[in-house]
């Protein structure tokens, strides 16, 4: 009897584990569409509002593609706000956290912390962004920045974030840009859900102890040593 419950438990697990993948698939899936539907824009704007119908508005949208191909952590990501032991079990504390180890960094302003906040957890209303596996990337735009910032968390609790799957989190990414910057903002958003979804990287992330460890873990993906 007890090997009839160890093999339903197993298959049990399986299963969980295929619909962890399906789910991650399909939010990698919404931002590849976002950003087609921002390219598509983009060439109208230039085909027909601008009338540039020559090849010189086709070598833009290429250098926009090749530019959100290489967009790397480095560019956003703030070294001084990593937290390698995020100590929130919930949601809002896990926002509130994340967005005070911006403003110590010197990257927020202490005055808009909390609209801020509340700006990301009136994002998290639309649909949480527990994009399943223990990964969540909350993120805004918001005028109290003047460029692209990020960070990143690391709990060893896990963190419910009313995730897609279920299932606590564990390694977090937050995001914010200013409201005029929606291309560097999906940009961004597509390279950390790229990255996530090597088994490796996010295996490493949430073994991950300290800031040094974090930093050489996102370095290496800024150098492709994860593909």
């Amino acid at each position: 009897m007890s090997e009839e419950t160890e093999t339903n438990s197993d298959s049990n697990e399986k299963k969980r584990g295929k619909w962890q993948e399906v789910l991650f698939f399909l939010c990698l899936l919404h931002l590849n569409l976002i950003r087609i539907c921002y390219i598509i824009a983009i060439s109208f704007y230039f085909r027909f509002i601008r009338g540039e119908k020559n090849r010189f508005s086709h070598r833009k949208l290429y250098l926009f593609y090749k530019e959100s191909s290489q967009m790397r952590f480095d560019e956003f990501i703030v070294v001084d706000s990593i937290n390698p032991n995020l100590q929130a079990t919930t949601k809002e504390d896990a926002i509130r956290e994340m967005a005070s180890s911006l403003v110590k960094a010197g990257k927020l302003p202490e005055d808009d912390y909390e609209s801020l906040v509340r700006a990301i957890i009136k994002r998290e209303e639309l649909g949480s962004t527990g994009i399943g596996r223990g990964i969540a990337v909350p993120h805004t735009k918001h005028p109290c920045v003047k460029e692209l910032v990020g960070t990143v968390a690391v709990s060893n609790k896990g963190v419910e974030f009313d995730s897609l799957d279920g299932e606590p989190v564990y390694v977090l990414f937050l995001l914010i840009s200013p409201p005029n910057e929606p291309a560097r903002h999906l940009r961004a958003l597509e390279l950390i859900a790229r990255q996530l979804r090597n088994d490796t990287f996010c295996k490493f992330l949430k073994q991950a102890r300290n800031c040094e460890d974090i930093l050489q873990l996102i370095t290496e993906a800024d150098n492709n040593q994860f593909e």
